[in-house]
């Protein structure tokens, strides 16, 4: 471990970056989910974690058909960001739109975090985690389904 992360002065300041950037990700998929077309596209579900012991745990998780993004801590305390892409991302999103996403998220974590502060899957299947989900979890305090208004083009009628 590294000399200062047991300073939980250290430790809240780098959980501060890391929980900065796994914000700056979720306004990047709303963003993105405003442009497709598809309602299923643009339905999340967004899970908040309570806290309710210590050690390794998630915190929050945002879930798409196409991406999962979610914030952890680990058993030291240390947050750190988890991110995968479906393996059928480029078929329902566009190559295109899946690989600057994917750049976008890596500008992200490379600008703001340390290597060891996040976690890349690229051939996940989010798809079926999604609506597993979504179809068998009861809605509760801790998760809510959204669904992203479309982007509307105004005056160019």
């Amino acid at each position: 471990m590294k000399k200062g992360l047991n300073d939980p002065q250290i430790i809240e300041s780098r959980n501060s970056h890391v929980t900065n950037a796994f914000d700056k990700i979720l306004i990047l998929v709303e963003n993105y989910q405003t442009w497709m077309g598809d309602e299923m596209l643009r339905t999340r579900i967004i899970r908040n974690m309570p806290k309710t012991y210590h050690g390794a745990h998630l915190i929050i998780e945002c879930r798409t058909p196409w991406c999962m993004i979610s914030l952890n801590q680990n058993e030291s305390g240390l947050y750190y960001i988890n991110y995968s892409l479906d393996y059928r991302a480029q078929n329902m999103i566009g190559q295109k739109t899946a690989s600057v996403f994917i750049c976008r998220i890596r500008e992200i974590t490379s600008c703001h975090l340390e290597n060891h502060d996040w976690q890349e899957l690229l051939d996940d299947d989010c798809l079926s985690i999604f609506q597993s989900q979504l179809n068998e979890l009861p809605h509760s305090d801790n998760q809510k389904v959204i669904i992203q208004n479309k982007h509307r083009f105004f005056g160019l009628m």
